[in-house]
């Protein structure tokens, strides 16, 4: 999974890692979160006027939890909007 966002951060999610940017044309990329909790993220976001806020869709493949995410801060804590 890969976002760009409108100010060209380049986002990545890899299991066993964790979320990933890039904001220098791809030379470095620090983990900007790995507190899913087991969950993958299924869908990722980025706020087209913010770039701080993001949104993602995770799934637990053991409970098979699903939840909704919300970050205002780049990834560095995450809001729960929705859970089944």
């Amino acid at each position: 999974m890969v976002q760009v966002s409108g100010q060209g951060e380049v986002y990545a999610f890899f299991l066993g890692t964790g979320l990933v940017r890039a904001d220098d044309g791809g030379e470095d990329w620090p983990l900007v979160s790995n507190a899913f909790d087991g969950a993958y993220i299924l869908h990722f976001a980025v706020a087209k006027t913010d770039s701080r806020r993001l949104y993602a869709i995770t799934v637990n493949p053991e409970t098979r939890a699903q939840a909704v995410l919300m970050s205002e801060d780049g990834g560095a804590s995450w809001t729960s909007l929705a859970a089944d």
